[in-house]
């Protein structure tokens, strides 16, 4: 969390792009307050599932049961997604970082982190 602004800021790996968050995804209003393209985390979504969807699927999740992690995942995504804009807070800026390199997310996103501190 960015503490001055209150702005959550959610790193996203391979493992975030599944047909559960694209299921999840689609559910979204048009006027959900976002802060980042729903069109590009679905689109990434597709290209991803058959890839992700399988992963920890012999480990349970709370709430899911086995096979539930993606599901779980998905869930924990849509809450912050949704519910901290409904609390007054500004929306959960999310990072892509599919390829796992954290230096090239920040590259990628330099410009709106540092926007959030007003450098």
């Amino acid at each position: 969390m960015h503490l001055p602004t209150g702005t959550v800021v959610e790193v996203d790996d391979a493992a975030h792009f599944t047909s559960f968050r694209l299921a999840a995804l689609e559910l979204y209003r048009p006027d959900a307050a976002l802060g980042f393209d729903v069109g590009e985390h679905a689109a990434l979504c597709r290209e991803w599932c058959a890839r992700t969807d399988g992963l920890d699927r012999g480990l349970a999740a709370k709430g899911f049961g086995f096979g539930g992690r993606q599901r779980e995942r998905a869930y924990h995504d849509a809450l912050r997604d949704l519910a901290v804009p409904a609390m007054g807070h500004p929306p959960v800026l999310r990072i892509v970082a599919v390829d796992g390199d954290g230096a090239a997310a920040y590259a990628r996103h330099r410009d709106a982190l540092l926007a959030l501190s007003g450098s």
